[in-house]
C-alpha cells in the first residue's frame, strides 16, 4: 500500500466509548464519514459510519436506549482490513469482493494487526488510474507490460517499505540465432510467448512483471515459492516455444546460424535462464543495486549447460 494513499491522522476511537460521544465526533467533525475503533493495544478492532451511527442514535428511543452503551455493540466488526505491505492491486481486489452491498467509502490499513491508518476507496481508485496510466506510458509496445521506469519504483517502494521478496531476471537463451534465421516477427512471437508463461505461473495480485526489453524480463516476486516458480516457467516456455520450430530443426534439436564472428555455428531449440536474488532491504539501498544483483546472478545463470534457475546467494 503506498504510503500516500494512507491517512494516518484520521480520528480514531476506542472500542468502549459511549455512542453518544461518537454521535458529537461526527457532529465535531462534518467532513467524518466514518471511525476506525481499535483496542487499548490499537489493534483494529472494526469500524463505525455516520450514517450507521445516526441510524442507531435517532431511531424511536434510540438515545434513550444506546446513548450510554459503548460502541462496540453496534460497530462494523467485519470492516475491509489490509496490511500495509498489500499492493494496491490486491486491496483494489479486495475491496471489489466485498461482499457487503454498500460501497465501501474507506477500509483500514494495520501493521501486523495495529492500526496505522485509514485509506478512502476514492483516493485508492486515483492512485490505481494515475499509477495505470504511468504504466501505459512506459510499456513495452509489444508486450505492453511495464518498461525500466515503473520496475524501478516498484522495487524501490519496496526497499522502502522494507518488504520480503525477490528479484528474478529471465533472457532467453539463442535468442538472436533463432531471430536471425526466421525474421523479427518469429523473434517477436518467442517473446510474446515467454510473457504468457511468466504471466501464467505468477500472481498478478501480488508479483510484478516488468520488461525490460527484447528478450529480457524482470518479475517481483511477493508470492511464496520463487525458486518454484521460476523452475516452472523455464521447464514450460522450452516446451511452448518448439511451436515457432520448422519440423526439420525439431528433429535436429537446434538450427544453424552465424556466431559473432561470421562463423557457421549449431544453436539448440531456445531455453530459458533465470537470475533469482532475494535483496536485504535493510542493506540494498536503491533499486540500482538491486538491479546489479540481478544483473550478476542472471550472468550466472546463462552458464548454465541448458538453462534454468541460478539463486544467487548474495543478498547486497
Amino acid at each position: 500500500m503506498k504510503p500516500t494513499t494512507i491517512s494516518p491522522h484520521s480520528l480514531t476511537l476506542n472500542i468502549d466509548t459511549r455512542l453518544d460521544k461518537v454521535i458529537e465526533a461526527f457532529h465535531t467533525q462534518s467532513d467524518l464519514n466514518a471511525i476506525p475503533l481499535i483496542d487499548s493495544n490499537d489493534l483494529a478492532m472494526g469500524i463505525i459510519t455516520r450514517r450507521q451511527a445516526l441510524d442507531i442514535y435517532t431511531r424511536e428511543f434510540g438515545r434513550e436506549l444506546n446513548s450510554r452503551k459503548p460502541i462496540r455493540h453496534f460497530m462494523d466488526t467485519a470492516p475491509l482490513i489490509v496490511e500495509s505491505i498489500t499492493s494496491l492491486e490486491e486491496a483494489s481486489y479486495q475491496l471489489t469482493n466485498n461482499i457487503s452491498e454498500d460501497l465501501i467509502q474507506e477500509f483500514i490499513v494495520c501493521e501486523q494487526g495495529r492500526y496505522i491508518g485509514i485509506v478512502k476507496t476514492i483516493d485508492l481508485l486515483r492512485t490505481i488510474t494515475e499509477q495505470q496510466i504511468r504504466s501505459a506510458r512506459y510499456a513495452n509496445p509489444l508486450t505492453l507490460l511495464p518498461g525500466n521506469v515503473p520496475i524501478s519504483e516498484t522495487i524501490s517502494r519496496l526497499l522502502l517499505q522494507q518488504a520480503n521478496f525477490w528479484v528474478a531476471y529471465c533472457d532467453i537463451n539463442h535468442f538472436k540465432a533463432f531471430n536471425d534465421v526466421y525474421g523479427y516477427s518469429q523473434g517477436d512471437a518467442a517473446i510474446t510467448v515467454l510473457a504468457d508463461v511468466i504471466k501464467a505461473h505468477c500472481d498478478t495480485t501480488t508479483d510484478f512483471i516488468g520488461h525490460v526489453g527484447g528478450d529480457d524480463f524482470i518479475i517481483v516476486f511477493n508470492s511464496k515459492s520463487p525458486e518454484s516458480n521460476c523452475a516452472a516457467i523455464c521447464q514450460n516456455f522450452q516446451q511452448e516455444v518448439l511451436c515457432l520450430y520448422d519440423k526439420k530443426a525439431l528433429e535436429d534439436g537446434g538450427i544453424c546460424s552465424y556466431d559473432r564472428r561470421g562463423n557457421s555455428t549449431f544453436y539448440a531449440t531456445m531455453s530459458l535462464s533465470i537470475g533469482l536474488v532475494h535483496p536485504d532491504p535493510t542493506k540494498v539501498t536503491s533499486a540500482h543495486a538491486v538491479s546489479a544483483l540481478a544483473s550478476d546472478a542472471k550472468k550466472e545463470a546463462k552458464k548454465l549447460a541448458d538453462g534454468g534457475v541460478y539463486l544467487s546467494r548474495r543478498r547486497h
